[in-house]
């Protein structure tokens, strides 16, 4: 059984003694190649490893399952739930399936699958929080390269619009590839096989393998995934869960499994999460109950006699506040009257113009010191993962300059084969094929072909006219694009801007902005001069909701 202990969160895999009582449970994945699902009995063997070892979800790989047979092997199962797919034309290679305790499979609003190599379920959760759960069971043989290549862009395609809808990804499945072998490949030459592009994928999308994140893997702990039966094989580790970035603090451990109840050349990949972060949100029904309120403007009731009580209000307290002129001549004075200003019209209004209270849709779903706590975490992970990322390029400056040069400049590593050139000469062609030719040519060829700066530069006759002075435009037009606007123009503006748009964090709408007092306006229209010509804006400007 695998147990997480708060005290260490150590991993105790196949042990059978029942959980202490500090024991937690928490949400806990697997991924698993099966090779094969057709025995009622191994069918059985999965589901007691999933019950003993308090597995919730389990990826399977390599199912072998037709599609018409796998929607009935757990059909009645009462404690879990089971989507598949084999839609492949040969399915004794491949199939993809996703079992889910009926504790979470509650959640699951949609499932989908291709081509019997990925299948994914989507969670919703309550407040707001989605999930979607990708098993991969990529093509062990190459020798068809457009397929494996268009499986890749179907995951990373789903993975994009993943993170598009606000989706916590977790990726999970038999990948056929050595992440460790790329690794050491693209550290070397700075380019890689085409293979090995999911994991290149994987990693400008910023998804994070579990393994790497909680376990050291070495060459004396490689924490292979895959045990070859055969002598002239090597193991490797090619089993993963990866997961989006947003997952990191929610995840606890991450390891490897060796099943002992049915026979399969892979070991399982688990990875263990806080549960109550993810399925125990409170919706905003809940919220209600709280006193996190926001106040709500009703411009739809507002009538002329209503707005002219708020212009009267808005200058009334203009007297009440501001009973000397307003002087502004540095930074500071900014922030000080727009504190004055943002006062006057948020009094005036909520006094006069029509509007309630309503609960907001958010609230921290834990206390202020977990938060800060939390946000400590995060500030640490950036710095450890900076630190390795600067490791990395310190060893390549030692081992592999060139691959330090390419990370510096973002860049991968892309090269050009000539094997052949064209040489024309008064009007003769010639084909170059000898190399040492060849590269005279090219390099004759990218020496010259731009010109020498030395040489002056003539522009063509068609663009000659196009760079030539324009008589009809005045070249003071600009003189006065700085100066502070007129009253009108600072009017005329207000006028132009749209209703019924969300205010700042200073509570202000453009409907409050038009119907301000003259004194009001006038209070304004100069603090807005004054923002101008020293060039600066009050610090609450800086602020968004």
């Amino acid at each position: 059984m695998i147990n997480i202990t708060i005290e260490d969160n150590n991993i105790n895999i196949n042990n059978n003694n029942p959980p202490a009582t500090s024991t937690i449970t928490p949400f806990r994945l697997m991924t698993q190649n099966v090779q094969g699902l057709n025995s009622p009995t191994k069918q059985q063997q999965v589901l007691d490893t999933m019950s003993i070892n308090n597995i919730d979800i389990l990826g399977l790989s390599e199912t072998k399952l037709i599609q018409s047979k796998a929607r009935h092997i757990y059909k009645k199962q009462k404690n879990y739930n089971s989507y598949f797919n084999n839609d492949s034309i040969n399915p004794s290679g491949s199939g993809v399936g996703i079992i889910i305790s009926k504790n979470y499979d509650k959640y699951v609003q949609k499932y989908n699958g291709y081509k019997g190599r990925v299948i994914y379920v989507d969670l919703f959760m309550q407040g707001n929080m989605k999930l979607r759960i990708i098993q991969v069971y990529l093509n062990a043989n190459f020798g068809d390269r457009d397929e494996v290549l268009t499986t890749h862009k179907y995951i990373i395609t789903l993975i994009e619009q993943s993170q598009k809808d606000n989706f916590k990804i977790i990726l999970l499945g038999d990948f056929n590839v050595s992440y460790e072998a790329y690794k050491q490949e693209y550290n070397r030459k700075g380019s890689f096989h085409w293979k090995f592009s999911i994991f290149h994928s994987l990693k400008a999308l910023n998804l994070t393998d579990t393994i790497k994140l909680c376990r050291d893997v070495t060459s004396t702990t490689p924490y292979h995934t895959y045990i070859p039966k055969q002598l002239n094989q090597s193991p490797s580790r090619i089993d993963f869960i990866w997961i989006s970035r947003d997952l990191i603090l929610e995840t606890i451990q991450s390891g490897i499994f060796h099943p002992e109840l049915y026979n399969t050349d892979h070991e399982g990949v688990y990875a263990s999460f806080y549960r109550d972060h993810l399925f125990k949100n409170k919706t905003s029904a809940s919220l209600k109950q709280n006193s996190f309120k926001k106040r709500i403007f009703s411009f739809d009731t507002m009538t002329t006699n209503k707005w002219q009580e708020f212009q009267q209000a808005t200058d009334a307290r203009v007297d009440q506040f501001l009973a000397n002129p307003m002087i502004i001549n540095k930074a500071s004075d900014l922030n000080t009257y727009w504190t004055i200003i943002q006062r006057i019209i948020m009094n005036a209004a909520i006094t006069t113009v029509d509007n309630h209270m309503t609960s907001i849709k958010y609230k921290p779903r834990a206390p202020t010191h977990i938060t800060e706590a939390y946000g400590k975490i995060r500030y640490l992970n950036r710095i450890i993962t900076k630190l390795n990322f600067i490791k990395k390029r310190c060893d390549n400056y030692k081992d592999d300059p060139s691959s330090m040069i390419d990370s510096f400049l973002d860049r991968n590593k892309r090269t050009i084969i000539i094997d052949r050139v064209l040489q024309s000469n008064n009007g003769t062609s010639t084909l170059i094929t000898d190399p040492n030719e060849i590269k005279k040519l090219t390099n004759q060829h990218f020496q010259q072909c731009a010109g020498g700066t030395q040489i002056p530069k003539e522009i063509p006759l068609r663009w000659l006219d196009q760079y030539t002075p324009k008589a009809h435009i005045d070249e003071n037009i600009y003189r006065h694009l700085m100066s502070p606007p007129s009253f009108q123009e600072w009017i005329n503006t207000l006028n132009e801007l749209s209703n019924d748009k969300a205010p700042g964090p200073s509570g202000i709408t453009n409907e409050m902005l038009k119907h301000l007092g003259p004194k009001t306006s006038t209070l304004l229209w100069q603090f807005i001069c004054k923002c101008i010509i020293l060039n600066d804006i009050p610090n609450a400007w800086r602020e968004a909701n």
